[in-house]
């Protein structure tokens, strides 16, 4: 389409979502089309390169067993939490057993599902700073 946008059959193709799920999740607004809607007998939903993320990242949320309705839920609280206006492409989520977690940062972790809004207590630890700090300590203890 000459970079103005992707089909339903082109985003099909490309990111596997089969078109009654496409469909499905254009109607409920769940991932609409952000460059055309359809308007008609005859038109055809366009979409932009961002909404081909978001589809497949949706995509992969269902595989990894997080229900239609789970996903609505998720998208809901980061377009209106967040101020994502495509929260599935902008996100970044990671998968639990038992939630969908938003990850602000490497020290805030939220809740998307199970309780959303709640954050995680979180850190990262920085591994190869601690080894450098038990290296010095060892070689200066050794040294005493």
């Amino acid at each position: 389409m000459d970079g103005k946008g992707y089909t339903t059959r082109q985003v099909t193709a490309i990111t596997g979502v089969p078109y009654q799920t496409l469909n499905l999740w254009a109607k409920t607004h769940l991932i609409a089309p952000s460059v055309a809607q359809a308007s008609g007998t005859g038109s055809e939903r366009i979409y932009s390169f961002n909404d081909l993320i978001a589809l497949k990242l949706a995509l992969e949320l269902r595989r990894a067993g997080v229900s239609t309705r789970a996903l609505a839920k998720i998208v809901k609280f980061l377009r209106s939490n967040d101020g994502l206006d495509n929260p599935l492409a902008e996100a970044r989520l990671v998968v639990t057993p038992d939630d969908v977690v938003l990850v602000r940062s490497s020290a805030e972790l939220v809740s998307t599902l199970k309780k959303p809004g709640q954050a995680y207590l979180a850190f990262v630890l920085n591994l190869p700073k601690t080894v450098v700090e038990l290296k010095r300590a060892t070689q200066k203890f050794l040294a005493a």
